[in-house]
């Protein structure tokens, strides 16, 4: 008899259920000392369960080498009616070849829908991601792909063999792309972004690609690749430590004006060269942006003063559909004047009812008082304010 869904945190308990057919399994085995021999047990018995159309396996933070990722992808491969597939492989001891075998493997299952395929802390190299990469040449179906690689000594040459497997996904309606802590430079964010081009139908794109030195001419290409994908409403850009300054973000401003269909906007730029006149860029471009209703933004560490936070604030002002608003500045030359100018550009956001403000490390003496001045605005029923 075929059961729908199915939990287990054991090893034991799945092996002893094995008999049984399951439409849906979850399997937690996370910081449990699994290595390549429970793993081969735990795939021989997988393998038999030739119904089941959604798995999500966790084997995070355990012992698992080349020889386990062999053994589990074979037994994936043999699973034909997967529809939806979660894999967290991450901070194990796989290296390319393992890495390559579970593309392989997985370049099997056809039907997929949605694949969420997690790697990062082991050491796959570029032919590992390339091999990886593999899994998705042959995915017709294909429409959500989550990939985690990040913090796997992946360069230049890596980033364009993931690249040329990902322009073959057409139908994608959502990425989610974790490369951060590598070193693929600004070449390399080059080629893994022309992947964009082909995704016309792309809806929600998130990519975190920090630490990796893209300088800002990494993210100019970034940027201009956004351009291919018209029908994008959420939009996630995560480049922390990547030496970008004012003509990085003056450029991708420029980009995003083209994006008239985005409601959700993430972008988190910390650590970088960034001042008053890119931010001021970035705040007249948010005005043309008319549909954004969710907007986050993560400018810590940079040479942002009272003016580039009164420009933003100006033109927070004139968005007329926010509703969420997260804006986070810690460690700039931030004053109580650009403050004030924040909290009266708030007041004209008619629509705005979360809004969580993290300004520490700056130049605000009076910190209790324009707390207090926030928490009077009556329409934002959610609110965390952090200055001190």
């Amino acid at each position: 008899m075929i059961q729908k869904h199915k939990y287990f945190h054991k090893l034991e308990d799945f092996l002893h259920s094995a008999q049984n057919s399951f439409d849906s399994i979850i399997i937690a085995l996370n910081n449990k000392q699994i290595g390549d021999y429970e793993l081969y047990r735990l795939s021989s018995a997988l393998q038999n369960q030739n119904t089941i159309m959604f798995l999500k396996l966790e084997v995070y933070n355990n012992k698992i080498d080349n020889q386990g990722a062999e053994d589990l992808a074979s037994a994936l491969s043999k699973c034909n009616n997967l529809l939806k597939l979660s894999i967290n492989l991450s901070s194990n001891n796989i290296r390319e070849k393992g890495a390559s075998q579970i593309g392989l493997g997985l370049s099997n299952l056809i039907n997929l829908q949605s694949l969420n395929l997690e790697i990062g802390w082991n050491n796959i190299g570029d032919n590992g991601v390339t091999g990886l990469g593999s899994a998705f040449s042959n995915h017709p179906n294909l429409i959500t792909l989550e990939l985690q690689v990040n913090n796997n000594n992946i360069n230049t040459e890596g980033a364009l063999g993931l690249s040329r497997s990902l322009a073959k996904q057409t139908n994608l309606t959502q990425l989610n792309l974790y490369i951060q802590d590598n070193n693929i430079e600004q070449q390399g964010a080059s080629n893994l972004i022309s992947a964009l081009s082909s995704y016309h139908q792309l809806i929600n794109f998130s990519i975190n690609i920090g630490w990796n030195n893209i300088q800002s001419k990494g993210l100019q290409d970034i940027a201009s690749t956004l351009s291919y994908c018209p029908s994008l409403q959420q939009l996630t850009l995560w480049s922390i430590y990547n030496n970008i300054d004012d003509q990085g973000l003056c450029s991708l401003s420029a980009s995003l004006v083209n994006c008239t269909n985005l409601k959700i906007l993430e972008i988190e730029l910390g650590s970088n060269s960034i001042s008053d006149q890119s931010i001021t860029v970035l705040g007249e471009t948010l005005v043309k942006l008319q549909s954004i209703s969710s907007l986050l933004l993560s400018l810590q560490w940079n040479n942002i003063s009272d003016y580039g936070i009164s420009q933003l604030s100006l033109s927070l002002a004139k968005c007329s559909c926010l509703k969420i608003l997260q804006l986070t500045a810690n460690n700039c030359s931030i004053g109580e004047k650009g403050v004030q100018e924040l909290f009266n550009g708030l007041l004209k956001c008619s629509k705005l009812s979360i809004f969580k403000l993290e300004l520490q490390g700056n130049e605000i003496l009076n910190e209790q008082q324009y707390i207090n001045k926030f928490k009077k605005i009556k329409r934002i029923v959610e609110q965390q304010i952090q200055l001190i």
